[in-house]
């Protein structure tokens, strides 16, 4: 396909079939994390899975479920799960045929400034690249630290509850001074390779380490 200047996407995939991963430029697969309106995402476990053998590159979501118990405040719970691992949330249908989130104006339009906060994001990181070796740890084991490319980490409290955290980097990344966190837009200071953050139960930070 890229002899003739095309991309190979594959559909729910990687899942079993995870040799298939190498020879495919784009994967993804549908989802459903609010079954019969329980919010139940995958765990980290299965999203490193799907990172691990996608590498670098893209993976896609698309949300099947019923819309009308969805709210706004799980759509973001669900953008931020997948901007942490860098990949995209993607929308289509409870059943795969009818009801699909973008023929629903009052659905999108609720969504938009979701959509404008975190697609953008999302897009950075996944365009720099994911990496296997984070070059930095956090000091909590439930919250959770990705790099992409040389610039990014993403950091996910995967607690319900808040939680006060050090981020320490890791050689042979040099010691930052100062980062911008890209989700809020406020600066974080470092010494000695470390910083403090605190995230609410599900919420991720964006580090754009200078």
């Amino acid at each position: 396909m890229r002899a003739r200047g095309k991309l190979m996407m594959a559909n729910s995939t990687p899942i079993n079939l995870c040799w298939l991963a190498p020879w495919l430029d784009v994967m993804g697969t549908e989802t459903d994390w609010n079954r019969r309106g329980k919010w139940s995402p995958m765990s980290d476990r299965e999203l490193l899975y799907r990172r691990a053998l996608c590498g670098p590159k893209p993976y896609c979501f698309l949300m099947n479920t019923v819309f009308e118990e969805f709210p706004f405040e799980r759509v973001e719970k669900y953008m931020k799960r997948c901007l942490a691992y860098g990949m995209f949330p993607g929308f289509f249908s409870h059943n795969a045929s009818q009801g699909h989130y973008f023929t629903r104006p009052a659905l999108y339009n609720r969504d938009r400034p979701l959509f404008k906060k975190y697609v953008p994001l999302c897009n950075l990181v996944a365009e720099a690249g994911w990496q296997p070796v984070t070059e930095a740890k956090s000091s909590d084991e439930k919250v959770y630290v990705e790099r992409f490319g040389d610039k990014y980490l993403t950091v996910f409290n995967d607690r319900q509850e808040t939680r006060s955290v050090t981020i320490t980097t890791l050689p042979p990344r040099p010691a930052p001074t100062e980062s911008r966190e890209l989700v809020s837009g406020r600066s974080i200071q470092w010494r000695n390779g470390q910083a403090m953050l605190t995230l609410a139960g599900e919420d991720v930070a964006v580090l754009e380490i200078k």
